[in-house]
């Protein structure tokens, strides 16, 4: 696989009848936030509102947080790339394995990675002696709570840690939360205000399953936002996306709560049927499983029309490694069936 290789990818690979190689809600999109794309289709003539004010309006509302302290992208990926084309940073802390995109982007406008390494023995679990990483010499520290692949929540104190050392080296902290909703993780948004440094980074991708509709936000200091923003293009989010994002904020806290439910419950059912099979499964905390396979499963679920996440790209892991994104109780279960067919075949 190339480094920066994504999920989801099924444009090349024909017979793809199952693709759990994303982490969307398994709920699929809302049906009212369908109902008001379709209904407002008058209003696609004209150019977005660049500064997304309704919207913005809205995630104040919701998150608790002032507007000016919003900016609004065209996806997470979109305002990563933005964060790094502004700050240029020479040296960036991330995590391995996580989201390939921090990487990516540092690399791209110049900078070198250094790379946190998580640990399979300890569960991939981020630990208090990351703090030694972040030096004067540190420009960006990229983390992802829950972490992707892995799933593994970080715990709310050190974030803290974290981003109270940021602010006195004078680093640039970015916390990615979109998958945080599906978990019972506690959110930074109730001190972001509290630190300069800190930016956090959320998306409509993965709650509301509008990976191709394309919206992300980010909340953080006006100031810091404000030399972000121009790094975007002029009309980076479109009016479908600025109405869906309204509409389906309209349904919170309902949405969540049904979506964090019904993940917990079939992410244990899950974990327990691919354990039956002998795989090792390290406990997910979203909606998606990181599995350890004595055997790839990869490529042999590809040839039966079924897609996973390979994770063989990410540092620190290999081609016996797939993340698996839940879907319904019915593809889940054809998923455990396929694992079990490939196992037996190969004893």
């Amino acid at each position: 696989m190339e480094r920066f290789e994504h999920g989801g990818d099924v444009y090349d690979i024909p017979g793809i009848k199952y693709d759990f190689s994303i982490s969307c809600n398994p709920l699929g999109i809302p049906g009212p936030v369908k109902e008001a794309l379709c209904s407002s289709t008058d209003l696609y003539s004209r150019y977005p509102d660049t500064r997304c004010r309704k919207l913005r309006r809205s995630i104040s509302g919701y998150l608790g947080v002032p507007e000016d302290m919003i900016l609004c992208g065209n996806g997470s990926a979109d305002l990563i790339n933005r964060i790094c084309a502004c700050f240029r940073p020479e040296k960036g802390l991330v995590t391995a394995p996580s989201f390939s995109d921090y990487q990516r982007c540092i690399e791209l406008y110049g900078g070198k990675v250094d790379e946190y390494p998580l640990h399979e023995d300890d569960n991939f679990r981020v630990r208090p002696d990351i703090l030694d990483r972040i030096t004067d010499e540190t420009d960006i520290v990229f983390l992802c709570t829950p972490n992707n692949p892995t799933g593994q929540l970080i715990d709310h104190g050190l974030l803290c840690e974290i981003s109270a050392r940021c602010e006195e080296r004078g680093a640039l902290f970015v916390l990615d939360e979109c998958f945080l909703p599906f978990t019972s993780g506690r959110s930074m948004l109730d001190v972001v205000e509290d630190f300069s440094h800190t930016i956090i980074l959320r998306a409509f991708t993965k709650l509301y399953s509008m990976a191709g509709i394309r919206l992300g936000h980010i909340v953080g200091d006006p100031d810091v936002l404000s030399r972000i923003s121009p790094y975007g293009g002029e009309w980076s989010v479109s009016i479908p996306a600025q109405v869906c994002g309204i509409r389906a904020l309209e349904l919170e806290p309902g949405w969540t709560r049904a979506t964090a439910g019904y993940v917990s419950r079939e992410a244990r059912r899950m974990s327990v049927s691919l354990k039956k099979l002998g795989l090792v499964v390290y406990p997910p905390a979203a909606n998606y499983i990181l599995v350890k396979s004595p055997v790839p499963l990869a490529a042999p679920l590809r040839e039966r029309g079924i897609l996973v996440r390979d994770c063989s790209n990410f540092t620190g892991l290999d081609n016996h490694f797939i993340r698996i994104g839940l879907l319904d109780e019915a593809a889940d279960g054809i998923l455990i069936d396929a694992i079990k067919e490939i196992l037996d075949g190969n004893k």
